[in-house]
């Protein structure tokens, strides 16, 4: 930019020429945009473009239109106004907007990682160690009702689409809350419905019971401890 302020130029083309300085880099490179220009130079769109034209005569200053993106300039001001043919040949580079459009594929990568996978339709829990309370829970079932408190479990974070890295920590929990649920959640959530419902269809206690079991799926997901399966509601007449 020190040189463009050595220069002798009419007050118009030496603003233009500086605001365009402003904007390179140590190659002389800059690519703004004409609104940018006027705000800088206080001056019409076509006085600056009138301008430039001048400047690019003049050889300090060097055009060129990049399709699709408007144009870009080198500065490469000259005390002897030698044409601008002679100036050296320029690299061309990637714009800061063409470079942006480049994804990072390690970052998707490790958000794809964190982010965990579904639960298969046939998945199986690993045995637990002895001596553990799950263990001890799931020791005390029968076969059929573990293979329900399974299909249980699995269809449910399938309907919520639960994502995890690694599903045995979530089975854990599952089993150490059934305790508290009387065994198998399913069971004690359809003989609480039963014993509301009687042998009548109701739609608003099916709601109620919807939104009991959502908000209690919630609670073992986020491990706050909340226990929804006491609540109790009126059925409607």
């Amino acid at each position: 930019m020190s040189l463009v302020w050595n220069l002798d130029l009419p007050d118009s083309q030496k603003i233009v020429l500086l605001a365009l300085a402003d904007s390179a880099n140590d190659e002389g490179h800059c690519w703004p945009s004409m609104a940018s220009l006027t705000t800088k130079c206080s001056k019409s769109e076509r006085t600056i473009q009138g301008v430039i034209k001048e400047l690019v005569e003049a050889g300090h200053l060097t055009r060129r239109e990049v399709p699709g993106k408007g144009c870009d300039y080198y500065v490469h001001p000259r005390s002897d106004c030698a044409p601008a043919d002679s100036a050296p040949p320029q690299r061309l580079r990637d714009t800061p907007a063409a470079a942006a459009d480049k994804p990072s594929r390690t970052i998707n990568s490790k958000q794809t990682q964190a982010r965990g996978r579904l639960i298969a339709s046939d998945w199986r829990p690993e045995e637990f160690g002895s001596g553990s309370k799950s263990g001890a829970i799931v020791a005390s079932w029968d076969r059929e009702q573990l293979e329900e408190t399974i299909e249980h479990f699995v269809a449910h974070h399938q309907a919520k689409r639960t994502m995890a890295t690694d599903w045995q920590p979530w089975w854990k929990t599952w089993v150490l809350n059934s305790k508290k649920f009387g065994g198998s959640r399913g069971k004690s959530y359809q003989n609480a419905e039963r014993g509301l419902r009687g042998s009548r269809p109701d739609p608003a206690l099916d709601m109620f019971f919807q939104a009991q079991r959502d908000l209690q799926a919630e609670a073992e997901r986020e491990g706050s401890g909340d226990d929804f399966s006491s609540w109790t509601a009126l059925p409607s007449h």
